[in-house]
């Protein structure tokens, strides 16, 4: 939904240009993707081989050095 709210509004921002309104929600979206990647370590640990105990360690702190 959010890409399709971000493709309606590049679409808004470029009436006439449909190539430029396709160029800035590409931008938007690869921003986006490269900020998911950058968090990869979070959706690992849920779903690794210890999941979902990893996840709620992490919840818990119970895997927090102390």
């Amino acid at each position: 939904m959010q890409d399709a709210a971000q493709l309606g509004r590049a679409l808004a921002a470029y009436p006439d240009d449909m190539e430029a309104a396709l160029t800035a929600f590409g931008q938007d979206l690869f921003a986006r993707a490269v900020a998911v990647e950058a968090d990869d370590g979070m959706y690992s640990l849920m779903i690794d081989g210890q999941a979902p105990h990893s996840t709620l360690a992490l919840m818990t702190h119970a895997g927090a050095v102390r």
